[in-house]
């Protein structure tokens, strides 16, 4: 058995970098190209500014200094990379280094399996420009952090010996020789050499869950690649693998595996072998043109009536920020529009239906939509200063307070509840009645959410949807009416959510403007409540183009 980098966590690992918070995308009928990148070297002759488009695109998770402690870092595990560290995961070099094209295909393709998402609606140049700003970050950025820790921490060190330690020069490429054809052989041999090199942290079965003491170079803890869900981060075809194999995953417990070529492509072979078939097709983000279709029939909120029968159905993959099992792997997506009103519904499997939190470790089920008018939209992660967002947020436990306030009381009706000390008129002298009184009979003074009027704690709330409306971190507030015209209704049956939303088209003079005609930036998200998503723990898509048909 080759021997891991760390004695104490060997295996492969599953890492995201980045993403922030509600995000996603849309699309309906038409025909679901991608969207076109920006035409390389259109209109000028000028490089593309590397350092601005990384600002824009890359710091909110990697940091201003690449140092993976931007805004967002905290909401992604594991942690956006360190470029500084040199930890870099997908390389082709023989020491670990990558080289700029390994950079660009990071860039380019994201990282299926993490959080990093690809960047194939900025232009070729622009991509390249962002990775010389990257190497940029690496090595004179690198270098700086180094003066700065010794002189922080009273050691000796010059310029000179900072420079030697942070210019990094990418090793000779890792070459190829002559691929070997799969056949059953080849496999059978691929498995001999997988039980003896790979199963102490893949596990026999290729899932890599049994082992819980494994971390990355920088103490964060990780589990081993699961082959049999068929994400990998560098891609699944042959070569993909082959390079993984043979070059390690710098900054995790991969090593470099030291065997012949023969066995290499026989592992390769059975590796493969235990992927699902289409998975990594099926997860893959792009960005898309979507189209939401006018119909003839009235819009409403129901999910079962008959005119989404006609409307055609997209599927949008999806990434956790939070990885956890179970995830939500991603959306069927339906968008018309009657003329007066925008409706789209979701389709996502959920084997349970979370719609109660009246326990601290209960968590809702929950969707929502994001939007920006902008045709080069903002950071993802909610926008940013000056540059705001539209959100539509639903939640199961705001459907299910519609038929009644879900509540402690409600949950344990046979417990006499100390809040009854609040209610309008509390029954004094007669204590034999247990707690079972509706939220309007207690005075909002006792009740500080609902009585300093937080839209969230109102019993009366008129839909289970939040039009909220944010410009960065921090800033998500909500639109009070007259301006909250959003609507939904979903209902749970055998293992699957499907939800309406719907707004008219008219914004009534505030937020989000839509019309006949308009195209808009949309993105979507997901809670799982069994999975204790909540907050920034959800799963996410990117940003997408949608035409609003006339």
């Amino acid at each position: 058995m080759f021997q891991p980098r760390s004695r104490l966590v060997p295996g492969l690992v599953i890492t995201l970098a980045l993403f922030g918070a509600v995000v996603a995308g849309l699309m309906i009928s038409g025909s679901g190209a991608a969207v076109a990148a920006s035409p390389e070297g259109a209109a000028s002759t000028q490089d593309p500014d590397g350092r601005a488009l990384y600002l824009k695109h890359c710091a909110s998770c990697h940091g201003e200094r690449g140092f993976g402690d931007g805004d967002a870092a905290y909401l992604l595990y594991p942690r956006p990379r360190d470029f500084s560290k040199y930890h870099f995961r997908l390389v082709s070099t023989s020491n670990g280094v990558p080289s700029d094209e390994d950079l660009f295909q990071v860039v380019t393709r994201g990282m299926l399996g993490s959080g990093m998402p690809p960047h194939q609606h900025l232009s070729e140049a622009e991509r390249k420009s962002v990775v010389k700003e990257v190497r940029r970050l690496m090595t004179e950025e690198g270098m700086k952090r180094l003066l700065e820790e010794a002189q922080r921490d009273g050691d000796e060190m010059d310029e000179a010996t900072a420079r030697d330690v942070a210019f990094k020069t990418p090793g000779p490429r890792v070459d190829l020789p002559s691929a070997v054809a799969s056949t059953p052989e080849l496999i059978a041999e691929g498995r001999v050499s997988y039980v003896r090199n790979c199963s102490l942290c893949h596990d026999l079965d290729g899932t890599g869950r049994s082992r819980s003491d494994m971390k990355d170079s920088l103490d964060h803890p990780l589990f081993a690649r699961d082959f049999t869900a068929g994400i990998m981060k560098g891609g699944t075809e042959a070569v993909d693998i082959w390079r993984r194999i043979r070059c390690g995953m710098p900054g995790t417990p991969m090593p470099a595996a030291p065997i012949g070529d023969r066995e290499t492509w026989a592992l390769v072979h059975y590796v493969r072998s235990m992927i699902r078939p289409g998975a990594q097709e099926r997860l893959a983000q792009r960005p898309l043109r979507l189209d939401a279709q006018r119909v003839s029939a009235a819009l409403t909120t129901d999910p079962a009536a008959d005119v989404w029968k006609t409307v055609p159905a997209r599927w949008l993959s999806m990434t956790p920020l939070w990885w956890k099992e179970p995830r939500v792997e991603g959306v069927l997506l339906q968008a018309a529009h009657d003329g007066r009103s925008l409706a789209l519904r979701l389709v996502w499997e959920d084997a349970s239906r979370d719609a109660d939190q009246s326990g601290a470790e209960r968590f809702s089920d929950a969707a929502a939509v994001q939007w920006s008018r902008q045709e080069n939209p903002p950071f993802f992660a909610m926008g940013e200063k000056g540059q705001v967002v539209d959100i539509w947020y639903w939640r199961a436990v705001y459907q299910e307070d519609q038929g009644g306030w879900q509540d402690v009381a409600r949950a344990h009706p046979r417990v006499v509840n100390d809040i009854d000390a609040s209610l309008r008129k509390p029954p004094f002298g007669s204590h034999d009645k247990h707690s079972n009184n509706e939220m309007s009979a207690y005075d909002p003074l006792f009740l500080t959410a609902w009585g300093a009027n937080n839209p969230v704690a109102d019993p009366k709330r008129p839909t289970p949807v939040e039009t909220l409306h944010a410009g960065g971190f921090g800033t998500l507030s909500p639109r009070l009416p007259p301006f909250s015209k959003t609507d939904g209704r979903a209902r749970h049956e055998r293992g699957f959510w499907e939800l309406v939303i719907i707004r008219s088209l008219d914004d009534g003079g505030a937020g989000l403007s839509l019309s006949a005609g308009a195209e808009v930036s949309c993105a979507f998200a997901v809670w799982n409540g069994t999975a204790g998503n909540r907050n920034g723990e959800k799963n996410v898509t990117i940003w997408h183009r949608l035409s609003i048909g006339r």
